[in-house]
């Protein structure tokens, strides 16, 4: 289903800066002393490890990989003098960059060209938290934000017709926009009314016409 990532620890202890004497390693496919997948799977033998490759309480990679399995981006996590942190601040430090890399793939998965239909997703209602008022259906607007299982995020604003009306009505009378004169606001999708049917309904057919990459806008999570 689109692209993968792995995150995993290990080293390489192949230099050929060192070791110019030594066959660059067939694994090294990538140039020597660059991890990625074919650490794991290369070699003409098949599913043989590096014999350069080591795992243990070492610098943890990601590997970005296609759908076939093969590795088209890698990275690194390593600390100059890591002996120094405690263990409590190098663990901080790490899940903190394989965070931001997990946050950078998800982002790309649902940015791709991929069928967003295959993913499941939740909805969350602006308009459902609020417990002191329920306005008209017809007569009011709300943030939406639709959640992936893999955790990107996505929002836009819904304002009814009859919203809209009301709003440069009462522009008119303060003076905003111009006496009234126009209205923004962005990622807006004009509804007929604010109900949770009605907003799923019209996020289930933006995803299957494959539009709605267009209209919500990409909501990054906070750290």
């Amino acid at each position: 289903m689109g692209w993968k990532h792995i995150v995993m620890e290990g080293y390489c202890f192949f230099h050929s800066d060192e070791e110019k004497d030594k066959k660059i390693p067939e694994f090294c496919i990538n140039g020597s002393d660059d991890i990625g997948l074919h650490c794991i799977e290369g070699g003409e033998g098949g599913n043989t490890r590096c014999p350069y490759f080591a795992f243990g309480k070492a610098r943890s990679s990601v590997i970005v990989t296609d759908e076939e399995g093969k590795d088209f981006a890698c990275d690194g996590f390593y600390i100059e003098d890591a002996h120094k942190l405690s263990d409590s601040e190098y663990l901080k430090k790490e899940k903190e960059w394989i965070d931001r890399w997990s946050e950078k793939i998800n982002h790309s998965i649902i940015e791709s060209n991929e069928d967003l239909s295959n993913y499941e997703y939740e909805v969350w209602i602006e308009e459902e938290e609020c417990k002191e008022h329920k306005n008209d259906i017809t007569k009011d607007n709300t943030d939406v934000v639709v959640e992936f299982e893999d955790g990107t995020r996505f929002w836009a604003s819904f304002f009814t017709y009859d919203n809209i009306n009301w709003l440069r009505e009462k522009n008119v009378n303060t003076g905003e926009c111009l006496n009234g004169k126009y209205f923004w606001s962005s990622d807006l999708i004009i509804v007929d009314k604010i109900s949770r049917v009605r907003i799923e309904e019209i996020i289930k057919h933006l995803i299957n016409v494959n539009e709605f990459r267009q209209i919500f806008r990409y909501y990054p999570k906070k750290d």
